[in-house]
């Protein structure tokens, strides 16, 4: 994925390279693309990674909500004020490669958003307790 060929300027963030025409990566309709389906990085055939698709519907609805909700900026050194880095090529070395931890700052894009997220985490965090609760309750029981 960081084929200068397909992908130029491959070290930087450029969303532009799925959205504008002229870009190699370019695809229409925009409805269906961009899409992560075809990506060396999920592999090919028998070996295809079967989690591709729950990946990409949850990078839709992730990538959306925190869109929606944050501002996304580099994190500030408290001392310096200076932008803290985001390294790009540093990851694990395991089967599910993953970048190193960075610092990101999220800033809410207006009170009646940060207030509504506020709401909807309560609600949800409500529910797990509940149901969880619940799941307990019921593998008791099934005990006796």
């Amino acid at each position: 994925l960081r084929n200068p060929v397909k992908y130029p300027d491959p070290d930087n963030f450029r969303p532009e390279r799925w959205l504008e025409p002229g870009w190699p990566t370019y695809q229409e309709p925009l409805t269906q693309f961009p899409t992560i389906k075809g990506m060396t990085s999920f592999g090919w055939g028998q070996r295809q990674c079967l989690g591709q698709t729950l990946t990409q519907d949850e990078l839709i609805v992730a990538c959306g909500a925190l869109s929606w909700c944050f501002n996304l900026k580099p994190k500030r050194d408290p001392a310096t004020g200076r932008e803290l880095p985001v390294p790009i090529d540093k990851s694990n070395s395991l089967l599910i490669i993953k970048p190193d931890p960075f610092q990101m700052q999220f800033e809410p894009r207006s009170r009646a958003r940060k207030q509504e997220a506020l709401r909807l985490w309560k609600e949800s965090d409500a529910r797990e307790k509940r149901d969880r609760r619940e799941f307990a309750e019921r593998a008791a029981a099934a005990q006796e």
